[in-house]
């Protein structure tokens, strides 16, 4: 059976806590989103950074697929990563890409249960140079290009 060392308990308990936040807190948006109507623009840093509803039936950084088949890939890739998260994890060989990982898999889980139940994903954070996203689409993309950045400079 797969036990936890005590002394990466505390490490185990803060990853879980950040993962559940950033989770909830990408629902509760996606919730107060569906709330707002598109026309409505809350402008949180003036220029640069506004909250306001986008349907995306897209997927990242929208490219054009069908719902269905961006429903099919996400849930490859989660099962995907789910196995290779699992396995890292296991091994103890490393947390931090294990944690990042676990990070892109919240995140497209948050993006699958809007493709279900909505047909599209829900984004709300527009910036008006770049695009407008959500915070799941946040934690992939960061995690993505941490765990590049590590693999570059363990190489050198």
């Amino acid at each position: 059976m797969f036990k936890i060392p005590k002394k990466n308990t505390l490490y185990n308990i803060a990853w879980l806590i950040a993962l559940a936040m950033f989770f909830l807190a990408d629902r509760f948006l996606k919730n107060l989103a569906l709330h707002v109507k598109s026309e409505e623009i809350i402008n949180l840093i003036p220029n640069h950074l506004y909250f306001n509803f986008q349907a995306n039936e897209n997927i990242a950084f929208s490219f054009p697929l069908g719902n269905q088949l961006a429903l099919f890939i996400s849930l490859i890739l989660v099962i995907f990563l789910s196995t290779f998260v699992f396995r890292l994890y296991k091994k103890r060989n490393n947390q931090l890409v294990a944690t990042l990982f676990s990070f892109m898999i919240l995140g497209a889980i948050s993006n699958i249960f809007d493709r279900l139940q909505y047909s599209f994903v829900i984004d709300y954070l527009h910036v008006p140079w770049f695009a407008v996203f959500n915070l799941a689409d946040a934690m992939i993309s960061v995690s993505a290009f941490i765990i590049i950045f590590l693999i570059i400079f363990k190489k050198k």
